[in-house]
């Protein structure tokens, strides 16, 4: 064979191996966004932490559909209520009785871990989802492997019951104690700092942390909604008229919001000046929800659940007949999701109408906050039950949507390809 047929040989393989390449490299990134279970754009947690994330602002990047929705299934266990986080594989961490529960989206138990004591409040993740972090009422804060349920360290902070953990951006965790404290330690488990605070003692009471500018932010028992930087020292105290139990929420420009015993929705600037606060005659006692457009919600003991414009006056407010203290949630396409007092999971639209309603059916006071996953699905703990609401069939169909886009995507990757090296040929 003569040398230019051999280098025609050979160009034409380095083409084959070029369209190897394109195929497998697209199929790698279709396997990436799109095969953990549920269509995935994003490698983030889904919900890592009570009210979704460090902010607490209660908003969920993905949308719900109200249409034809209903109760999918439902767990009863002994009592406790908890929130439920979600990592970015779609699998469900919450408790259940004296057990940290770890699910998949069709309630399918894939792990448990028994605690000594009873559980508090909510779990928490890590940043990248392999460590969920928990707290009993001995006082311990425990790290378990989220693939094997193994424990990975357990620190006994000697305080008679530790409360809700909040995970920072750097892993980080900041919890409050049955003694009166904040603590932090460290993701390998070692304590970093503890101050002496008059915490609320309620299980969901928890730091919110503003990394941007190194604070973090705690409602307490003596009227004062507390700033601490990361080091533990604290900053500013800015006094209100009552208790303060719901965790604050903190916007992008660093602006704090909470509610008080005393009626009052709060909103400060970072550097613990007053901004605005917005009378609703009645305590507050959830953490409000901050939407996209800067629109801030949250639920009275007046019966009525709040939506008030970036500037402190009012929106609009629905009246639920019945006291509102669990945390709303807003999502991406601006449905509004909480409970009340007489055991209704509700959703409003944007403009305050109520679209859906759903009993859930327990003569118990329903105190969790919703959690929503990437499918729409939404998550809510009575006393005695965890209740998921959403679409039939829905994974099933993501499943098939997964084939076809996958097939799309290499496709375009092909035709791609095929013009590039067309090109090249017209122009030699």
């Amino acid at each position: 064979m003569s040398l230019a047929g051999r280098n025609k040989i050979i160009i034409k393989r380095l083409q084959i191996t070029k369209y190897i390449i394109a195929f497998v490299g697209a199929a790698i990134m279709v396997n990436a966004m799109f095969f953990n279970g549920i269509i995935m754009v994003d490698t983030e947690n889904i919900w890592s932490q009570y009210n979704g994330g460090f902010e607490h602002i209660g908003y969920s990047k993905y949308n719900i559909t109200v249409e034809n929705i209903t109760e999918l299934w439902n767990r009863t266990y002994s009592y406790t209520v908890s929130g439920v986080v979600i990592d970015a594989k779609g699998t469900l961490y919450t408790y259940m009785g004296d057990y940290l529960y770890v699910l998949d989206y069709a309630g399918n138990i894939l792990w448990t871990y028994s605690f000594y004591n009873s559980p508090v409040g909510c779990p928490a993740l890590n940043p990248t989802g392999n460590i969920i972090y928990c707290s009993d009422n001995y006082g311990h804060l425990i790290a378990i492997n989220t693939t094997n349920g193994q424990e990975i360290w357990n620190i006994d902070l000697s305080t008679g019951s530790a409360l809700t953990p909040t995970v920072g951006p750097d892993g980080t965790i900041y919890l409050c104690t049955g003694a009166d404290e904040i603590v932090a330690v460290n993701p390998n488990g070692t304590l970093m700092w503890k101050i002496s605070l008059p915490v609320v003692f309620n299980h969901f009471v928890t730091p919110t942390v503003d990394p941007l500018r190194g604070r973090i932010y705690i409602g307490c028992e003596d009227y004062n909604l507390t700033a601490v930087d990361l080091n533990g020292t604290v900053i500013w105290k800015y006094r209100t008229g009552g208790k303060i139990y719901g965790a604050p929420a903190v916007d992008r420009n660093g602006v704090v919001y909470f509610g008080s015993d005393d009626g009052y929705m709060y909103s400060l600037y970072p550097n613990g000046t007053l901004k605005w606060k917005y009378s609703t005659g009645s305590a507050i006692r959830c953490s409000p929800a901050i939407g996209p457009d800067g629109t801030i919600y949250f639920g009275c003991w007046d019966g009525y659940l709040y939506a008030l414009k970036p500037n402190g006056t009012l929106r609009w407010r629905y009246y639920a007949g019945t006291s509102v203290d669990s945390s709303p949630v807003i999502t991406n396409n601006s449905y509004l999701i909480f409970t009340d007092g007489d055991y209704n999971l509700r959703i409003l639209d944007e403009n305050g109408t109520l679209v859906y309603q759903y009993h859930l059916g327990e003569p118990t006071y329903t105190a969790s906050s919703v959690s929503v996953d990437n499918s729409g699905r939404i998550y809510v703990h009575t006393t005695y039950c965890l209740f998921v609401i959403g679409l039939e069939g829905v994974n099933e169909l993501n499943i098939n949507q997964q084939v076809i886009i996958s097939l799309f995507v290499i496709s375009v990757v092909f035709i791609v390809c095929a013009n590039i090296q067309g090109k090249k040929k017209h122009f030699t």
